[in-house]
């Protein structure tokens, strides 16, 4: 049950962003200086009509296509979940022979689902803020993706949660395409959306049923810190 002030705050700021939608464009700034937490920044950025970012598209969308879909045809790769699907701009790239994705933002999963409706191999779920999490226990894909999303996690139990879930889900492989490094500028003192993380040591350190396997450096590093990660179930042939 929600507390109603928060409630309250709630349907204001949305409101506040929809009608600025309708006179002006209400700029990211803007929006990250209402937004308080993660789940809430990115729902409130496709209110806004903002996509996933650049990373979902062109040169590094291509790239992070033609590594992952190169994987999913060497390793025989049938089921795939993400956690995190954006706009949907990325996986018109992709070749999964059957896919999941969730995400946080009502908005971002209707554009996915508008974008794929005729496509029967493809399911969207929204998942927001703790809303529906049982739901991991019950998806179990071969593959378990995180594309551009680790470093917009910047609560520590956000960040936590996230990743129990993403290795929960999978039955063989996790792939994170990420940066992995962590930033000393961030304060915490006011929400950012970006929060630089040495991702690897905490999965290291906390998931003990998978081995890392192999890093893929990313072809442009002029415009990007992310790089892909793959993680295998241990265990597995």
């Amino acid at each position: 049950m929600k507390i109603p002030v928060l409630y309250q705050i709630e349907r204001f700021i949305r409101r506040f962003i929809k009608r600025n939608c309708n006179e002006e464009k209400i700029s990211l700034e803007t929006l990250e200086s209402i937004s308080t937490n993660s789940y809430e920044y990115w729902d409130n950025r496709y209110l806004i009509n903002e996509n996933s970012g650049p990373g979902s598209y062109n040169h590094l969308a291509e790239f992070k296509a033609k590594v992952l879909n190169d994987f999913v045809a060497k390793e025989n790769i049938q089921t795939v979940f993400e956690m995190g699907c954006g706009d949907g701009n990325q996986l018109k790239y992709a070749k999964y022979p059957l896919y999941l994705g969730t995400d946080v933002s009502k908005k971002a999963v209707s554009l996915c689902k508008s974008k794929f409706q005729t496509d029967t191999n493809k399911t969207f779920l929204c998942v927001n803020g703790g809303n529906h999490d049982n739901i991991y226990d019950f998806i179990k894909a071969d593959m378990s993706i995180s594309l551009d999303v680790l470093y917009h996690l910047v609560e520590d139990n956000i960040f936590e949660d996230y990743i129990c879930s993403l290795f929960k889900t999978s039955k063989k492989w996790v792939v994170v395409y990420s940066s992995n490094y962590d930033d000393s500028s961030f304060s915490g003192e006011k929400f950012k959306h970006v929060r630089h993380r040495l991702f690897s040591k905490y999965i290291e350190e906390n998931i003990k049923d998978f081995e890392f396997v192999e890093e893929i450096k990313n072809e442009f590093p002029q415009d990007t810190t992310a790089n892909f990660y793959f993680y295998k179930k241990k265990g597995c042939e």
